[in-house]
């Protein structure tokens, strides 16, 4: 979901060659969300670009192996959405952030009314766990504290709980 109501990524269709854009201050995917969103203002060459016809495509591979590849309408019908500006937002559907963790490969490609690719944008992406319940996360807490347990099979089960929950314990 989108971290800050107002804040758009903008997104320059030039400038992007052979670069990994990190995004985790604009948007992080949480696994089981419906409806994650991204603003973006599309610039090229830092100036707005008139999305209206286009499409885009997302997709990649998690950190599962799964690959992944949606296409959809760009439309400019959300909050604060100007089309002929460049001022979209770019929405994920339910079957994106299945698994949590950092994504091997995820990018953002633009197709132009004639359905040729315009841009392709690699991003550094990371799918947020599902928040636990307390009283869960508690109870695994108290089994890595459990005496029996090695100290290394703790350091093991502490560091995939805060894996889990976005590196938090």
């Amino acid at each position: 979901m989108a971290l800050r109501e107002k804040a758009r990524l903008t997104l320059d269709l030039t400038r992007y060659q052979d670069q990994i854009l990190d995004i985790s201050g604009y948007f992080n995917g949480r696994v089981g969300d419906t409806d994650d969103y991204l603003p973006v203002y599309i610039t090229s060459n830092g100036l707005p670009v008139n999305m209206r016809g286009w499409k885009y495509e997302y997709g990649g591979v998690d950190n599962q192996g799964h690959v992944h590849r949606h296409i959809y309408p760009v439309r400019g019908d959300d909050r604060n959405d100007q089309i002929m500006l460049g001022r979209v937002t770019l929405h994920f559907d339910e079957r994106t952030f299945n698994v949590p963790g950092h994504w091997q490969q995820f990018y953002i490609r633009f197709i132009g009314e004639d359905g040729s690719t315009v841009s392709t944008v690699d991003m550094d992406f990371n799918v947020i766990d599902e928040i636990k319940d307390p009283r869960e996360l508690a109870a695994e807490l108290r089994e890595a504290l459990n005496p029996k347990m090695s100290i290394d099979d703790k350091i093991a089960f502490l560091e995939e709980v805060a894996a889990q929950n976005g590196g938090i314990l």
